[in-house]
């Protein structure tokens, strides 16, 4: 995929989060929480979402501690601080809370929750008692979703596999055309080495995939006596074809999705939903994309 599609939001382990308080209203026992991370942070505690009550006790916690990812202090044992993109899930499906990495499951620890209408829910901070913002993340933070339902093991694994081409650099909004990059390195004594001057033709892809319901779809408004529906696609995509994601919205089942693509309603001051329940949400002291 074009670099240029994949923006960040950016976290600073000081201050910066987006409350998203409003999806609350549309969980209970069952759900999942994906998103993409990319953080060289080592501090214990790098909260990514958190759900707390109303006087900011915790409920449930997907965080970073020294490298590993946790629910609820349930890591990994193994570390992703690494400064490279991972994508996360975890889910809770009203007994057991599990945490996959990378398309990897990890593991599954007994685990009731139940948020409710009331309760408090943000992005890169947990909340304390009072309630008080601590545990700030430190990276960047892409792609959240929080669907009402737990992924079956196949989503999960597809949603990393059509991923994978993520790009992440530190040159911003260029525009289509060729550049060339080369990178040097100098001693004390004064001697320079260099590397090979490489190429980078920037070509955006601005054309619209092409997605449509195919046989043996129900047609619209269809009635039937079978206890099961299923859903074919046909999704193409001339200007990047092995590079397309897709998602099946059961019965509105995706309460919140913030693509963080800069599109339409979306600035350094608002993190839109695209879920279709509105829970567009005002980032708090944001430092942008």
């Amino acid at each position: 995929m074009p670099a240029a599609v994949w923006r960040a939001r950016e976290f600073d382990d000081v201050s910066s989060y987006i409350t998203i308080d409003d999806v609350s209203q549309l969980l209970n026992t069952v759900f999942t929480v994906s998103l993409w991370m990319n953080s060289t942070s080592a501090d214990s505690s790098d909260s990514l979402i958190g759900f707390h009550d109303s006087s900011g006790g915790n409920k449930w916690r997907l965080q970073m501690a020294t490298g590993n990812i946790t629910i609820n202090d349930n890591a990994t044992s193994k570390e992703f601080n690494d400064g490279k993109w991972h994508h996360i899930i975890g889910t809770t499906n009203g007994t057991h809370s599990s945490i996959y990495v990378d398309g990897v499951f990890y593991r599954s620890d007994a685990a009731y929750v139940n948020i409710g209408d009331t309760d408090l829910a943000s992005i890169g901070q947990e909340w304390d008692s009072g309630p008080t913002a601590s545990d700030f993340y430190d990276g960047l933070i892409d792609e959240v979703q929080i669907w009402n339902r737990v992924l079956s093991p196949e989503e999960i694994n597809a949603s990393y596999k059509l991923g994978v081409y993520r790009l992440y650099h530190n040159f911003t909004n260029i525009a289509n055309g060729t550049y060339n990059y080369t990178a040097y390195a100098q001693d004390l004594a004064g001697n320079v080495s260099q590397t090979e001057t490489r190429i980078l033709i920037v070509d955006i892809d601005n054309t619209l995939p092409l997605i449509a319901f195919v046989s043996p779809t129900p047609s619209n408004g269809e009635s039937t006596t079978d206890d099961w529906a299923y859903i074919n696609l046909s999704i193409s995509d001339s200007g990047s074809p092995n590079n397309i994601t897709s998602l099946i919205n059961w019965n509105n089942s995706l309460v919140g999705w913030w693509r963080f693509n800069r599109e339409a309603g979306e600035n350094d001051t608002l993190a839109k939903d695209w879920s279709g329940y509105g829970n567009t949400e005002r980032c708090k002291h944001e430092s942008g994309y």
